[in-house]
């Protein structure tokens, strides 16, 4: 099906008409860590410089201890928001009823979910430094058989080396793409999994994509439909 005209006009508006509060709350608790983050390092910082006598070991390995788990916590924020975005457009659902529908979803598919994202990472990561090569390749390349490129002012290394940066970057925006969509796939899948059972209630996920689905599931819908 193609998508109705119109259609990324009336998504945003219905996101800052209705949704706008999710967004605003998980940008919060992001903020919240971050805040705690910096007053800590900040903290640690004024310590330092006042010229006291070093701290004890335990000390040093507490503070690290509580940044290691301050950086794992605004990670785990940011993955559950992420989620929490795709199941709000799905459901059309507040922030608190799509964290519990996502946390639902991550936790009884965990195994699913980080075997498909370690292969998806890995496989854009590579299509990543394929790109960031061939264009690095290409630079200099044109450099030395291009007559147009061998006169330049600028030394071939660093030439290459901000063909390289820029490559990077924009091909890490790209790939960031890429992958949300990865991520929305999944969910949608895992959503079409929870809710229809392939009998009744008929999947929306494409034969392809049924393959994934247990075998379990399958076959007590199979037998619904026998009876």
């Amino acid at each position: 099906k193609a998508a109705p005209r119109g259609s990324i006009r009336r998504s945003v508006t219905m996101t800052m008409v209705y949704h706008f509060g999710t967004i605003a709350f998980s940008s919060l608790l992001v903020a919240i860590v971050q805040f705690v983050h910096v007053v800590m390092s900040w903290m640690e910082h004024m310590l330092k410089t006042e010229g006291n006598e070093p701290r004890s070991q335990f000390a040093e390995y507490f503070s690290r201890c509580i940044h290691c788990l301050l950086a794992c916590f605004e990670r785990s924020i940011r993955f559950i928001n992420h989620n929490v975005y795709i199941i709000t457009c799905i459901e059309g659902t507040g922030f608190c009823a799509s964290v519990s529908t996502a946390s639902s979803l991550l936790l009884g598919n965990a195994a699913r979910i980080g075997t498909l994202n370690m292969v998806a990472s890995s496989l854009l990561n590579l299509i990543k430094f394929i790109i960031v090569g061939a264009n690095v390749w290409a630079a200099w390349w044109a450099m030395n058989y291009v007559d147009y490129f061998k006169d330049l002012d600028v030394p071939h290394t660093v030439a290459l080396v901000l063909v390289g940066a820029i490559t990077f970057v924009v091909a890490s925006f790209f790939m960031n793409v890429f992958h949300s969509i990865l991520d929305t796939v999944i969910v949608c899948f895992l959503m079409d999994e929870k809710v229809n059972n392939g009998a009744d209630k008929p999947y929306y996920m494409t034969p392809a994509m049924q393959a994934l689905v247990p075998k379990a599931t399958l076959l007590a819908a199979q037998e619904y439909g026998a009876a």
